[in-house]
């Protein structure tokens, strides 16, 4: 049988869990199958037991159980092993079936076993020998208690519950972690997934058990217990990312906690000693709220992270972004964070104010913000910075410190950004010193073994906000790691933290959700805002009130039309144009349509709207394609959730005036919602709309929407159903032609329904209306428009028309609309009423429709008229018959306005030629009348009253101007109205809506507020451009830009060079060769020239425009710097420039272009055969480091120019060593090294470890070997000390020693004592040993003893050691075995010790307590101890004043009488409680408090008094008396309350408080104090401070 310890070592040496070095390079290929073969061998037929170490396997309680288990899971090492060796099949094998081996095989198989065997026991042998060292000195498995594990990705399936997942964890058929018994669950919490995208698919569970169980062994076994549902499960122990703690269904609020550096996001928050964790185990029972934790990586030793607290930040915010679904996005938060934690939160705070919506929803969202031990103004990391140091993560960890930059910069972002006043803001900071953490070099592990700290002062922790209340700010008695674990529900700290968090929990949904609500009002605000600066048409009135209604029973035959039920029904994005002659019914069509997509239609998750627009050129407000988009905006932003939202992306809403072309960007991104499922836009009346280019845009735009919308129909683009109507002119067929169209004629049975319906109107007799159907019938070739005019026709001469005559009038009106017009127009033209013609000239020329008020006045304006009461005698009364009698049916009064009865009567009108007959159309202007003083809305109403038509002269007047027309003659009337600051002006401006019209100084302001741009032509004789009309030019757009158009065509305007160099940094290319080809008085200087190249948009063909003068331009630095900042075409230009060999190139300006690096253009500067400034250009390329552009420029300029000591230096300073290296291989000519610099090379550690020995060996002939390069390379010189050996062995000769070189070798911390045994090798005559080298000696702390001793070994008693030396002694790192040496050695030669002195110095070291014991044990405890000396002692502020105060008093303790001199010190020192407990161990009872002393603690100013009082209070508390100065200093200190506190704790009964005292102290003061007097003082536990 063989020994199966070979197998155990075998498989565990194997085993991946054990993470061992693996012992396989003696195992070689047939050795190890073989041995492994036999041993398995014995295994399974012997049926033998074996415990194995692997993880899976060990609790088996056979090998073959163990390997069946282990090949399940595919894991185990035996398996694996076995499988690795061909081995597998034998395994299955039976015992018998061995014996089937053939005979040749045995033979070949027993030979190889001889040699087997022999190895065996030498393998056994050395295995047995390794594993026995290796268990000796083995650190046995501890367990790690109440260890937490997180099982994430629980998938939420009926048969997987809470209940039921805690059942098998405390079932769990497994052993807990190195114990071998059972893991007991101690708690456990069951929750959604944060993440929202898997909060209904799976669920996460915290588990705390007392041992717990490995991760792997319980991934496998939930993964069994659940089923194929848990393929995903996952069972970790670092908690990083969001982790919930704790959910619920009717949850209104979250709080969220953030760990600290190195932290853990649930180890943490717990208890150290129990397994209680409270934001889990007691939060959950007293509030309603989800409860998350979130974990990062920020481990400190051994970081390979570089993340800063920006990108913590981020993370943070993303991370929170995953939990946020959409109907709890505006859900409040609070967020619990402690030390770095905090400073994370506001970092991201900061970032989420100013990021997307989503961003600001969360930073809206914040509530609360409850931080621990946050260093808001830095913390002590001084022990962290030393471990650190080398590290990525150093940054991050200097950022915390103290004097941070970086922190002061968020402190006023956050103050910047976190404003709102109804949030929260709790600081808590700590009370007690933590120890620092020191790396355990045995354990391998980070321990609190350090000094301790305050981590995070009070100032530090409570300055989170500038509105931070004090009562917010609260203290934990505890240090910075323990102050974020509570223990129990009892706790004090935790009651105080639980009951603040219930009430942010009550309180934040209500604040929160007012929060927003005002955030919805601003923007509503912004809306309302927009909508007004929109300025669209009222299309909702228009539809209902000017569009006529439809006559029931018509147009419905429509809806079967297959072409529209394309239309309706397509999934995909569809248009159709419907074309008629006028009068087929195609705007009742429209609106019929309208009315039937507005019918109710089953809901769907993704609105459907209608939009629509009625062009109707009769009004301005409604003929204008600016005017559709402005409509089709308005309704969209009323019908779709969140438009808003869409257009603030891309247009600033606060803009006052919006263009066609914003309208047309802003109609696009609304037309592509991702909220609408389907957008219906019927457009009516196209025809009407002006064709000015801006109806081509329109759809252009409605085209691109349905091509875009139908080839991404899987995207989230609404589907758009477009309807257009109109004429069939060539202009609209051209640009509808690919669309289904529909040719619209008037349908019978609509139109025998539809004149039934108007005949009844009639007041006729029966018979007669019957008579009139039936003629109306009969004229089926006509159209609704021709009814309703015959029928109108009808109706007026109803009251005597007979039938006969109604005959007549029916079968004599033409069937031609225009012949119908015709005769009416013709009757008007008869009768000569100038009304009837004025009426009919407005109707047609009017910008809107005109009322009758509005009509009488214009009517009665004459071309003479010049006052209101010259136009009286013309007046007319106007009324609805007395219109209609006059005009005949053309004209209609539609709610008190005047409108031509269709677009078609219109357009007959203007294209006859009858207008021109008319009285008044040729010059259709009217006078205006001067007014009083409009101050008000009420005076302003008053005048619109009394002259109607004033305002809508106001508004229109210039627009009725043709620009055809000679202008000259209304020059003078115009130049009356326009007169800055007239009265006629400001009349004008009243009724026009003009603001700030009174500012005008000049007709040029003038035509700028009005926005009238020929008045610039018109008035302007002589005009100086200025900087002013410049900058209004460039920042109110296209409006002033044409006034400044017009002005420089002029060719009288003057200009300043100032203006010029406005022009042409700001204007495009266009209008400045319109000034310089037409503009005597713009002189083009160099400074023009250079303004030019700061052109963002045109800066290039602007620069082209004024090279093609015939001026000499110079490209000046400035020139380069000036396009270099131009970032949009800077480049270009200057490219542009340099390839233009006409124009000079200044020597500043080739240093620029070569300090830009752009080798593409230093290439083409450099085409050029003329160029001075090389050498400059050198000094540029050296700077940049670039060698490219350095060989660049030495090609170009050849001899000409010289690499100068200070280019060389620059480029050994910035410059790769590889690549300087190369460089000066090639160009050993130019390229000099000096003595400088290998000096400071030989100063820099990365620059001397790569180039010091390159100088000496390749360049050595560059210099001498001086001094100063001794110095240099001995200060730092290395272990290798390759410098030195080479100058040893090379340059001796050239080497000469002095005392200065000796000194620095001698002060090499490093390896001096190296330096200087081969400095002695060859230079020992040249050394003279002076008082100056054995003092640098004697200061190098680290290998200083040893340079000494090698001094005193080579010249013996030649070395004269003087009192200076022995003081560097003291002061250095000696250890005090080293300083004995150096004193001893003194003391034998009788040299006088000036031992006061030495004592002195002793007392005051802060380095070590290692001087003050060497002079003990020399001098045999007989030094002199004096009150001075305990002094220096009592104010040593370093960390060893206390033990140098121990060793004196344990040598001269009985000697020394301690003095309140010295207890004063002592009590006013920084170290002072240490040195006062050190005082009284070595004194006992002898020591007096004086009030002095007591004066001394309580003013202490280094931030101890705290513990300082507390040492005095607890060794003489019986006989200390508190005066009233003493409580008077108490009061007045920084640190009253700890003050108050201790002396309140121990004398608090005693002491009884005056009024006086009373009278100066604060309510915090008597708060302290009278609840710690109440207490009683127990000496054995530490004092609590209640504030």
């Amino acid at each position: 049988m063989v020994d199966l310890g070979i197998l155990r070592t075998l498989t565990w040496q194997k085993c991946p869990t054990r993470g061992k070095v693996k012992c396989e390079s003696w195992v070689k290929d047939g050795v190890y199958a073989l041995l492994l073969y036999k041993v398995l061998v014995d295994v399974v037929s012997d049926d033998a037991a074996i415990e194995d170490d692997c993880l899976l396997c060990r609790n088996t309680a056979t090998m073959q159980q163990g390997y069946a288990y282990g090949k399940a899971a595919n894991f185990c090492p035996i398996y694996q092993a076995a499988q690795s060796q061909n081995l597998h099949t034998y395994l299955v094998r039976r015992k018998m079936e061995l014996r089937r081996v053939a005979w040749s095989d045995v033979t070949i198989t027993l030979l190889v076993a001889v040699t087997v065997n022999l190895s065996y026991n030498f393998i056994l042998f050395s295995i047995r020998s390794s594993r026995a060292a290796k268990k000796a000195t083995r650190k046995p498995f501890v367990p790690q208690k109440f260890l937490t594990l997180r099982i994430s990705n629980i998938p939420c399936i009926p048969s997987v519950t809470a209940d039921s997942l805690r059942q098998i964890l405390s079932d769990l058929p497994i052993a807990a972690q190195g114990t071998g018994g059972q893991p007991n669950l101690l708690e456990f919490s069951y929750s959604p997934s944060a993440v929202s995208a898997f909060s209904s698919r799976y669920a996460v569970v915290t588990a705390t058990f007392d041992h717990a169980p490995a991760i792997n062994e319980l991934e496998v076994v939930l993964r069994q217990k659940i089923g194929a549902e848990a393929g995903h499960l996952k069972v970790d122990r670092d908690f990083l990312g969001i982790t919930p703690l704790s959910d619920s269904d009717n949850v209104h609020v979250d709080i969220i906690a953030v760990t600290g550096l190195a932290g853990h996001a649930f180890g943490s928050w717990k208890s150290k000693n129990l397994p209680h964790m409270w934001l889990r185990d007691f939060l959950p029972t007293v509030i309603n709220a989800r409860i998350l934790t979130y974990g990062y990586d920020t481990k400190i030793y051994g970081s390979q992270s570089e993340e800063s607290i920006l990108e913590l930040a981020k993370a943070l915010l993303e991370s929170v972004k995953t939990t946020r679904r959409k109907e709890i996005r505006n859900r409040p938060i609070i967020f619990i964070a402690h030390s770095l934690g905090g400073l994370v939160v506001k970092e991201a705070l900061v970032q989420a104010s100013v990021g997307s919506e989503e961003d600001q929803t969360i930073y809206r969202s914040c509530y609360a913000l409850l931080l621990f031990g946050v260093p808001n103004r830095g913390l002590n990391n001084l022990s962290l910075m030393s471990m650190v140091k080398g590290q990525p993560n150093e940054s991050l960890v200097r950022d915390l410190g103290e004097s941070s930059r970086f922190l002061s910069l968020l402190h006023e972002r956050f103050n910047a950004c976190f404003t709102f006043d109804d949030s929260h803001i709790l600081s808590i900071n700590e009370t007690k010193h933590t120890a620092t953490v020191e790396w355990n070099t045995e354990t391998g592990t980070l321990e609190r073994t350090g000094p301790r700290v305050m981590m995070v002062g009070h100032t530090s922790a409570t300055n989170a906000h500038q509105n931070e209340k004090t009562y917010d700010r609260l203290s934990i008695n505890s240090d910075h790691s323990e102050m974020v674990k509570f223990s129990d529900i009892s706790n004090p700290d935790y009651v105080k933290i639980q009951s603040r968090l219930v009430e942010l929990v009550d309180s934040a949904p209500s604040a929160i959700k007012e929060r927003f609500d005002h955030h919805t009002r601003k923007i509503t605000q912004l809306e309302r805002q927009f909508l007004r600066n929109l300025k669209a048409p009222d299309s909702k009135t228009f539809r209902n009130d000017k569009v006529g209604h439809r006559t029931p029973g018509t147009l419905n035959w429509f809806l079967r039309n297959h072409l529209y039920k394309d239309w309706i029904s397509a999934d995909s994005s569809s248009g159709l144009w419907i074309q008629g002659s006028p009068g087929q019914g195609k705007t009742m069509l429209a609106k019929f349509i309208l009315d039937t997509l507005d019918e109710p239609v089953p809901s769907s998750e993704i609105p459907s709207v209608v939009i629509y627009f009625f062009f109707y050129d009769q009004d301005e407000s409604y003929r204008t394609a600016g005017a559709a988009m402005r409509s089709l905006i308005e309704q969209l932003l009323h019908l779709a959730p969140n438009a808003f939202q869409t257009i603030t992306q891309t247009f600033d809403i606060e803009s006052s005036e919006i263009r066609d072309n914003s309208l047309r960007d802003i109609l696009k991104d609304l037309l592509q919602m991702s909220q609408l499922n389907t957008i219906y836009c019927v457009i009516d009346g196209l025809d009407e709309c002006q064709n000015d280019g801006s109806r081509k845009m329109l759809l252009d735009l409605i085209a691109g929407n349905l091509r875009q919308s139908s080839t991404r129909r899987k995207s989230s683009v609404p589907t758009l159903k477009t309807l257009l109507t109109s004429r069939p002119t060539v202009d609209i067929h051209y640009e509808l032609y690919h669309l289904p169209n529909i040719q619209l004629k008037a349908n019978h049975e609509d139109l025998e329904i539809f004149i039934k319906n108007k005949v009844d109107d009639l007041r006729f007799h029966e018979d007669l209306k019957q008579k009139a159907i039936h003629l109306l019938s009969s004229r089926v070739e006509q159209t609704f428009l021709w009814i309703s005019i015959v029928l109108k026709r009808l109706e007026v001469a109803t009251p005597l028309l007979s039938e006969a005559g109604m005959e007549e009038m029916i079968n004599e009106s033409p069937s031609n609309l225009e012949k119908l017009f015709e005769n009416i127009i013709s009757q008007i033209k008869e009768a000569k009423d100038m009304t009837a013609q004025k009426l009919l000239i407005w109707a047609v020329y009017g910008r809107r429709p005109l009322t009758l008020a509005e009509l009488k006045e214009a009517i009665a304006v004459q071309d003479d008229s010049t006052s209101k009461g010259s136009t009286k005698k013309y007046s007319v009364a106007l009324t609805e018959s007395s219109v209609t009698t006059a005009t005949g049916v053309i004209l209609e009064i539609i709610d008190g306005k005047i409108h031509l009865v269709h677009q078609s009567a219109k357009d007959f009108l203007l294209k006859s030629g009858h207008l021109a007959e008319f009285a008044f159309c040729t010059s259709l202007h009217p006078n205006i009348v001067e007014s009083g003083s409009w101050r008000n809305d009420e005076s302003l109403n008053e005048g619109i009253i009394q002259h109607p038509f004033l305002q809508y002269a106001a508004r229109n007047w210039y627009r009725h101007l043709d620009l055809n027309d000679d202008m000259n003659r209304f020059a003078r009337l115009i130049s009356r109205l326009t007169e800055p600051r007239s009265r006629t002006l400001l009349t004008w401006g009243a009724f026009n809506g003009i603001t700030n019209l009174e500012e005008a100084t000049d007709t040029w302001e003038v035509a700028l507020k009005v926005n009238i741009p020929w008045l610039v032509d018109l008035q302007i004789d002589s005009t100086v451009i200025t900087k002013d009309m410049i900058g209004k030019a460039t920042a109110n757009g296209m409006t002033e830009y044409d006034y400044l158009r017009r002005l420089v065509k002029k060719h009288d305007t003057l200009f300043t060079e100032e203006e010029l160099c406005l022009l042409v940094e700001y204007l495009d290319h266009a209008l400045v060769r319109q000034l310089l080809s037409g503009q005597t008085s713009a002189v083009i200087t160099q400074n023009v020239f250079e303004a030019a190249a700061t052109n963002a948009k045109y800066g290039r063909l602007v620069v082209e425009a004024i090279l093609e003068l015939d001026i000499c331009f110079t490209i000046t630095a400035k020139f380069i710097n000036l396009a270099q900042k131009n970032d949009v075409n800077g480049q270009d230009i200057i490219q542009f420039v340099i390839d233009n060999h006409n124009v000079e190139v200044a020597e500043e300006a080739v240093q620029e272009i070569v300090t830009s690096g752009d080798i593409k253009m230093v290439k083409l500067l450099f085409k050029r055969e003329q160029l001075d400034g090389l050498q400059l250009a050198l000094g540029a390329a050296v700077k940049q480091g670039n060698y490219e552009l350095l060989m660049l420029v030495l090609d170009k300029g050849g001899d000409k120019i010289t690499i100068t000591e200070s280019y060389m230096q620059d480029l050994v300073n910035s410059s790769p060593p590889d690549a300087l290296k190369n460089f000066l291989r090639a160009h050993q000519q130019k390229a000099r090294i000096t003595e400088s610099i290998v000096i400071d090379t030989a100063n820099h550690k990365k620059k001397r470890e790569y180039l010091l020995l390159f100088f000496l060996k390749e360049r050595g002939k560059d210099f001498q070997i001086t001094e100063g390069i001794l110095k240099a390379i001995l200060q730092d010189e290395d272990s290798e000390n390759e410098a030195l050996k080479f100058l040893l062995a090379e340059r001796n000769q050239e080497m000469h020693m002095t005392e200065d070189i000796w000194k620095v070798a001698a002060a090499n911390w490093n390896y001096g004592d190296e330096a200087i045994r081969l400095l002695l090798s060859t230079k020992r005559h040249e050394l003279h040993i002076s008082e100056g080298i054995l003092t640098s000696a004697a200061k190098n702390f680290d290998c200083g003893h040893e340079i000494m001793k090698i001094f005193l070994e080579m010249k013996g008693d030649d070395i004269q050691i003087t009192n200076a030396i022995l003081e560097a002694t003291l002061r250095s790192y000696y250890t005090q075995k080293e300083m004995v040496s150096v004193l001893s050695e003194a003391q034998r030669r009788g040299i006088w010790i000036d031992m006061g002195n030495l004592v002195q110095i002793a007392a005051g070291s802060g380095r070590s307590s290692s001087a003050m014991a060497a002079l003990f044990e020399v001098t045999k405890d007989e030094i002199p101890i004096t009150e001075e000396v305990l002094r220096a002692v009592a104010r040593n502020n370093s960390s060893q004043g206390h033990t140098i105060m121990s060793t004196i008093l344990e040598k001269k303790g009985d000697e020394i009488q301690m003095t309140e001199a010295v207890l004063m010190e002592a009590a006013s020192s920084e170290r002072g409680d240490d040195i006062l407990r050190a005082i009284f161990s070595g004194t006992g009872d002898e020591i007096q408090i004086t009030e002095n002393v007591l004066k001394a603690a309580v003013g202490n100013e280094f931030g101890h008094v705290f513990g300082i009082m507390e040492v005095i209070f607890k060794q003489k508390g019986d006989q200390i008396h508190i005066t009233e100065e003493v409580l008077k200093l108490a009061l007045a200190s920084s640190y009253s309350i700890s003050i108050l506190a201790v002396i309140a704790r121990f004398k608090g009964k005693e002491i009884q408080i005056t009024d006086e005292i009373k009278g100066l102290m604060s309510d915090e003061q008597i708060d302290c104090w009278t609840r710690n007097a109440k207490k009683t003082i127990d000496g054995s536990r530490s004092i609590i401070i209640i504030q």
